[in-house]
């Protein structure tokens, strides 16, 4: 089985369903914000029986959708890290647990999933989706003795931390841009306020009103959310990516374990980008990287050199 295929079709179909939710968000939220402009000039257009059946159903229906097709994104995307952990593992630290793994994961995989790698495999292509495929240098003897490795094992994984922090960073700025937050958060508070000024008392509100208040409020508490994830988890990669600079050339394989998990650990849950954001981005991401570790091997070199010149 070719593991990469498997968690790139993975990938794209938790990408797919993460779309869709997202556009429920989106269409949720547009929609009460119509329906609290249409209760300000027009209130017993909402009142009726059939009006507010019809916005209660719509409403919850919308939100049942969007959990449900989250959950089904996380699913999908924790069956694809569970894949992309074991290629790593394999490459990084020789630990020949693929077979057995892999197994387990073919026996929980969808009939319309193997039908999708199938079908890329025979166009020798690869699916668009929401996520990078791991950098593993392949010029690097992962092999070698312990001393050598764990510091190339460390810069492996401060790689992708880079890298995938970058492209979380520059998406959350696109959705930002985007849909323009500072105006939603502005719009919703001068609607309220203007239901505020025209009733003067939270008694005159109709019970539509209200509803619809409340559930706009979730929509964009979901839609907020949803954005923030980008941000934290760019941040926790930045994190650990710094932490590995201080520990690289002093750490042991216990250490590299541990920083190797908590690296995993974050990107289980981590939100998917468009495939565009990589296209986009990936050759001066890969420039900047290369940059640093020029400075770094320079940097290494210079004090090699001041130590040996000392006089023992």
């Amino acid at each position: 089985m070719d593991l990469i295929l498997l968690f790139n079709t993975q990938f794209a179909n938790a990408w797919r369903y993460q779309n869709v939710s997202n556009y429920l968000k989106l269409g949720g939220f547009g929609i009460n914000l119509v329906l609290i402009g249409v209760s300000l000039f027009n209130p017993e257009l909402l009142e009726s029986p059939i009006a507010i059946v019809v916005i209660l159903i719509s409403s919850v229906a919308i939100l049942f959708f969007d959990f449900d097709f989250m959950n089904k994104s996380k699913s999908e995307h924790e069956k694809g890290e569970r894949v992309r952990k074991i290629h790593l593992v394999d490459f990084l630290f020789n630990s020949k647990i693929e077979a057995v793994e892999i197994d387990y994961i073919m026996l929980d995989l969808d009939s319309w999933v193997e039908k999708e790698i199938e079908k890329f495999k025979d166009k020798n292509a690869t699916p668009k989706n929401g996520n990078a495929t791991p950098k593993i240098d392949s010029t690097t003897n992962f092999l070698s003795e312990e001393t050598e490795k764990i510091p190339k094992i460390i810069s492996n994984i401060q790689q992708n931390c880079f890298e995938t922090s970058h492209y979380l960073t520059q998406y959350h700025k696109e959705l930002n841009k985007k849909l323009k937050l500072r105006i939603i958060i502005l719009s919703i508070a001068i609607m309220l306020l203007w239901v505020l000024l025209i009733t003067n008392d939270f008694s005159r509100f109709s019970s539509t009103q209200l509803f619809i208040i409340a559930f706009n409020l979730i929509f964009a508490t979901n839609i907020f959310s949803y954005i923030k994830r980008f941000e934290e988890k760019s941040d926790k990669l930045k994190d650990l990516d710094k932490t590995l600079e201080k520990i690289k050339n002093s750490a042991e394989m216990s250490d590299v374990i541990y920083y190797f998990s908590e690296y995993n650990s974050i990107l289980t849950d981590k939100p998917l980008y468009p495939s565009r954001i990589y296209e986009n981005n990936s050759k001066g991401v890969d420039e900047k990287w290369t940059e640093r570790e020029k400075k770094s091997q320079a940097k290494k070199s210079q004090t090699a050199e001041h130590k040996s010149s000392k006089p023992e």
